[in-house]
């Protein structure tokens, strides 16, 4: 091992592919990064901690990711 990191796993990399339109919306915070990560670690059966819990239906989304009335 070299000590090195996968693309995939390197956050310098998280950003690369994603719209322009979407990192201005989000840092003006017209939406959520961290509602958006938990949203798709709760879709991808996983807890917080990245640990499989299958789909818990107690887990709710409390906040929108978009702010109201904010369209895409």
């Amino acid at each position: 091992m070299d000590g090195s990191i996968p693309d995939c796993e390197n956050p310098l990399f998280l950003f690369q592919g994603t719209a322009t339109k979407l990192l201005v919306m989000g840092l003006n915070k017209e939406f959520s990064f961290t509602v958006l990560a938990r949203q798709e670690l709760e879709n991808r059966g996983l807890s917080l901690k990245g640990e499989w819990i299958w789909f818990n239906k107690n887990i709710s989304r409390k906040k929108p990711a978009l702010k109201k009335g904010r369209k895409l």
